[in-house]
């Protein structure tokens, strides 16, 4: 019986991949970065934004989240969306400075 030491994967180190990373395969045309999405997936804007699905979730709860579209069943983000949010963000915090 072969044993496997801990940490061997057997995959090449460096090969693990996060969200938004693009694949340029050879299989098709390479994919848009997450940058340059047109819409957004929540996990994707959560990934762009460095922020956890539970605190997004804990924004939308409180009204303080982004407009979300709904594409069959599949919550979106638009990129116009998610800069509103920024900025409306961005007021917000300035708000708080102020007061």
């Amino acid at each position: 019986m072969t044993t496997v030491e801990p940490g061997v994967t057997g995959r090449k180190a460096g090969n693990a991949r996060s969200v938004g990373e693009v694949s340029n395969s050879p299989r098709g045309p390479p994919l848009p970065s997450l940058a340059q999405k047109l819409a957004y997936t929540i996990t994707e804007f959560c990934a762009l934004h460095n922020i956890s699905r539970a605190h997004y979730y804990a924004m939308k709860k409180s009204g303080r989240g982004p407009a979300e579209m709904n594409a069959d069943g599949k919550h979106l983000i638009s990129r116009e969306a998610s800069a509103a949010w920024r900025r409306a963000c961005e007021v917000a915090a300035q708000t708080e400075a102020t007061a």
